[in-house]
């Protein structure tokens, strides 16, 4: 059965990366999206799983339980911010050239 959470991530400084942690939870993940509005401090997770399951996740720290109807609500703050946005042909057009020729340069300077 499709359980919805709102996850907290926690990040934390590793040097000089950040690393975006959330709670391990149990169950077969069936969606996983970070919310764009506040630069990904928040997960909406689908889980399939249990009621045994669904108790131990929300007896984490930073887990909150969604009924269908708020997951649905809330999805429109979770699209990532980039997905109205059209690729320029022409830049299209230059990755299409530079990348076969990048591989190239790397064929040809590899010592034989």
């Amino acid at each position: 059965m499709p359980r919805f959470y709102n996850v907290t991530v926690d990040k934390r400084s590793i040097g000089t990366a950040i690393e975006h942690r959330e709670p391990p939870l149990q169950g077969k993940v069936l969606a996983k999206v970070s919310e764009s509005q506040t630069d990904g401090d928040h997960r909406l997770i689908v889980l399939d799983c249990s009621d045994d399951q669904d108790r131990l996740n929300l007896a984490q720290a930073g887990v909150t339980a969604l009924s269908e109807t708020d997951a649905v609500a809330l999805a429109a703050r979770y699209q990532p911010a980039w997905s109205g946005k059209r690729l320029n042909p022409t830049t299209r057009q230059m990755e299409q050239v530079s990348l076969p020729a990048l591989d190239l340069r790397m064929y040809y300077a590899a010592p034989k």
